[in-house]
């Protein structure tokens, strides 16, 4: 159970977009160091190496879960546990001095809603860019997109089960939710035409 826990952690405080950067960067100071270079490619890697990233967190967020329903002798707290710390190191890692992703989480979200009910997936990720274009709010979009989410899922599944996993990950969500809320209502941040402009 232990090896579980430490697993779980450790997977959940990386970063994938950040950690591919950074052996970019390692790659590119030793192919500089070399009298020989053997790169030979002059292309920007950037938006390459963010898109890995990003594929790689949604698989993270559904094949976690995944291979602790398959290969352990789990029950629902240690499920409801593996949701909670999956998505709470990711949003608040202790790596980053706990300093919040604010918007990186929904694409680990969809991944363990990918898991939970992959209908459920398609309806958030549709929900929330028809909510961002309506209501021009971020935080008021991942509501909308929760909500749409939480439906369909409830309608998909066949096991209760679930649903209580997916309350689960949606409690450390919350948290920036109501940040991002407190954001856009005071300081009118957080808008869809802002993260635009960025």
């Amino acid at each position: 159970m232990s090896l579980i826990i430490i697993g779980i952690v450790c997977i959940s405080s990386i970063h994938f977009p950040q950690l591919l950067h950074w052996l970019y960067r390692q790659y590119c100071y030793i192919d500089g160091q070399l009298d020989h270079k053997k790169s030979q490619i002059k292309c920007d890697k950037t938006v390459w190496l963010s898109a890995g990233g990003y594929i790689l967190e949604f698989c993270k967020g559904a094949w976690v879960p995944w291979a602790i329903e398959n290969y352990t002798y789990y029950n629902d707290n240690v499920m409801v546990g593996c949701f909670i710390m999956l998505l709470t190191l990711y949003i608040f890692n202790p790596l980053q001095k706990f300093k919040p992703r604010n918007h990186d989480w929904v694409v680990l979200f969809s991944g363990v809603l990918y898991f939970l009910s992959p209908m459920a997936s398609l309806f958030f990720i549709i929900g929330l860019l028809s909510a961002l274009i309506l209501t021009n709010s971020i935080s008021w979009a991942y509501i909308i997109a929760l909500i749409i989410s939480g439906i369909i899922l409830n309608n998909t599944i066949t096991t209760s089960q679930y649903l209580i996993y997916f309350l689960a990950a949606v409690i450390p969500i919350g948290c920036i939710i109501s940040s991002q809320l407190y954001d856009f209502h005071t300081l009118r941040k957080g808008t869809l035409t802002g993260l635009i402009k960025r």
